[in-house]
């Protein structure tokens, strides 16, 4: 859902692909307008082991206009049937939008082990179905497909060993991971503590409020209401200047920086010379599907 946001952002995408394991109730509904319940299977990709995606609502709301009354009506009836489907026009537009594909544990498998012979690459369980859907829903072979991992292999040994390629080693800055102390806090069943403990100890240690510098914690009793202390404030970078293949973490730094140097309000630009990259990626979801876009890069 993600790359369908970004495309309509204005990201040159030129295809999305939906990838699901065995809970395939996306895959049914975008290949068959069959949104229905079904029984949960325990899988070797257990992120996408769903019965009904979180995401899914956002999407009937914008195939039906933003009408969320009606969207309201759908879904209520989806709760007591556990049956839904749409219009002939609108599931043609969700099929325009989305390819789909479900892979079982078998080629979730036979995936891992391909990539890893031909390329060196060990990819977890949820990678490998992204990989195996943009490799089979494909539109274009003159359109690079991206796919974009979100889990360490080393989280989901089993799909490895199963696959019977070498065993996943957790990286050199977490090697001693299973040998450090752990620590939690322990808090009462309330809403108001848990929202205190927040306050004080989330985002690093660090204040979620700006009058919570000098108070010691901000408990939200003196905030303005609908009001932040300071309003985003970021400059408008061309995609440019970012150098590139860098690591991620790099672009966040940069990112940080600039907007703790920024001086001037939030403001959408179109810098000239910026780069327009036409992309094809895949974003998995906590809802239980990923997202396969095409992307094609080009000068701009």
């Amino acid at each position: 859902f993600a790359g369908y946001l970004a495309r309509n952002m204005g990201l040159p995408i030129s295809q999305l692909v939906v990838a699901t394991n065995r809970n395939d109730i996306l895959h049914r509904f975008m290949s068959g307008n069959r949104y229905d319940k079904d029984t949960l299977h325990p899988s070797l990709s257990p992120s996408m082991d769903i019965m009904v995606s979180s995401n899914f609502e956002r999407l009937l709301f914008d195939l039906h206009g933003r009408n969320g009354a009606l969207v309201k009506d759908l879904m209520d009836n989806f709760r007591q049937t556990g049956k839904l489907t749409v219009e002939d026009e609108r599931w043609t537009e969700a099929r325009r939008l989305f390819d789909s594909l479900a892979v079982d544990d078998e080629d979730t498998c036979a995936t891992i082990a391909e990539v890893y012979r031909d390329c060196g690459e060990l990819l977890d369980p949820h990678t490998a179905i992204g990989v195996r859907a943009a490799r089979e829903c494909r539109r274009s072979m003159a359109t690079p497909m991206i796919t974009l991992g979100t889990a360490h292999p080393v989280k989901f040994p089993e799909a490895v060993r199963k696959a019977q390629v070498e065993e996943p080693h957790l990286p050199a800055h977490l090697a001693d991971l299973f040998e450090r102390a752990e620590r939690c806090s322990v808090l009462p069943n309330s809403l108001t503590d848990i929202q205190q403990f927040v306050a004080a100890h989330g985002n690093r240690g660090k204040p979620l409020y700006q009058s919570a510098v000098s108070a010691g914690r901000d408990t939200g009793q003196h905030r303005p209401p609908g009001r932040y202390p300071h309003p985003l404030k970021l400059p408008a970078t061309p995609l440019h200047q970012f150098p590139r293949h860098q690591p991620l973490p790099f672009v966040v730094r940069h990112l940080r920086e600039a907007l703790n140097k920024s001086k001037s309000s939030l403001q959408p630009r179109s810098p000239a010379g910026s780069l327009t990259r036409e992309m094809t990626g895949v974003d998995s979801a906590c809802s239980g599907f990923w997202c396969c876009t095409s992307l094609r890069w080009c000068s701009g």
